[in-house]
C-alpha cells in the first residue's frame, strides 16, 4: 500500500464552543454551519467534549431547558487522531466507530476532523483502488467487513438516553 497521509483530508470547518455556551446558542451555530457535531473546547482550544446532532434531537424530545449550558448534554470524546497518525490508524478508528468523523488534535488542541468520506477521497486520489484492482481475483469472495460498534452516547441530565 502506498504511503498515505491524513493531513490532506483534515476538515477544519467545524463548530466549536466554550463549556459555558448555552444549548440554544450551540444549536443555532450547528444549524447555520450545516455540520453534524458541536465540539466543546476550553480557552486554549483543548478538546473537552462533543455534542452530535442526534443528542440535540434527544434533548428536544426530553424538553429540557434551552438556557442550560452545553456541557449538560456533552459526551466525552472517546477517540481522537493526531497529525502523526497513519492512514491505517485513521481507517481502523473510523471503521470501528459509529460516528462518521473523528476529531484530530495536536496534543490536546483541536485542529479539525477526519471523516470516512475524507479517507475514501484519499484512497481515490492515491489511485490505490485502481492499482490493486488487477491484483484481486474476481472469483474469490471478499472477506466480511467489520461494521461500526454501536456505542452508548452521552447522557442528558446525568443518564444515558438509551438505558
Amino acid at each position: 500500500m502506498p504511503q498515505l497521509f491524513i493531513q490532506s483530508v483534515i476538515d477544519t470547518h467545524m463548530v466549536t464552543v466554550l463549556p459555558e455556551t448555552k444549548i440554544e446558542e450551540a444549536e443555532n451555530l450547528l444549524l447555520q454551519s450545516k455540520v453534524s457535531d458541536v465540539y466543546i473546547v476550553n480557552e486554549q482550544n483543548a478538546l473537552v467534549g462533543v455534542v452530535p446532532d442526534y443528542d440535540f434531537l434527544k434533548y428536544h424530545s426530553l424538553r429540557l431547558c434551552p438556557k442550560k449550558v452545553i456541557t449538560t448534554i456533552m459526551s466525552p470524546v472517546s477517540k481522537t487522531l493526531s497529525l502523526q497518525d497513519s492512514f491505517e490508524k485513521a481507517f481502523n478508528v473510523l471503521c470501528e466507530n459509529i460516528h462518521p468523523r473523528v476529531p484530530v488534535v495536536d496534543q490536546t488542541r483541536l485542529i479539525g476532523t477526519i471523516s470516512r468520506l475524507g479517507l475514501i477521497s484519499l484512497l481515490l486520489e492515491s489511485e490505490f483502488v485502481s492499482e490493486n484492482a488487477s491484483a484481486t481475483d474476481p472469483n474469490q469472495p471478499h472477506p466480511p467487513l467489520a461494521g461500526p460498534k454501536y456505542l452508548k452516547t452521552g447522557g442528558i441530565g446525568g443518564r444515558h438516553i438509551n438505558d
